[in-house]
């Protein structure tokens, strides 16, 4: 149980690296594509919120976003798929900008 505890805190890391970053559901079958999947899948992940806290964040996001969905009336912060949709609307942006 003591051993459990103290791996808790890269627990959440992991399970949003498999859920919410998509590397849960890879199809991977060669033994080298499945020991990358993970650590890209992390790596990526880490990228989208190093680019949201120094690029992305504005203080509206959130608000924003409880406006188009109500049921979010106790959300504080925005969420990693928040974090995804604003990059992908900038990368968007920018490539059609011209």
């Amino acid at each position: 149980m003591q051993r459990y505890a103290m791996r808790w805190s890269i627990e959440p890391c992991n399970a949003v690296s498999k859920q919410q970053a998509g590397v849960g559901q890879a199809s991977n079958r060669v033994p080298r594509a499945v020991e990358r999947t993970v650590p890209f899948g992390m790596l990526v992940q880490t990228l989208v919120i190093v680019w949201y806290a120094l690029h992305g964040y504005h203080p509206d996001d959130v608000l924003t976003r409880r406006r188009a969905e109500p049921w979010y009336d106790n959300k504080t912060k925005p969420s990693f798929h928040d974090m995804i949709a604003k990059i992908r609307r900038t990368l968007i942006a920018a490539r059609y900008r011209h």
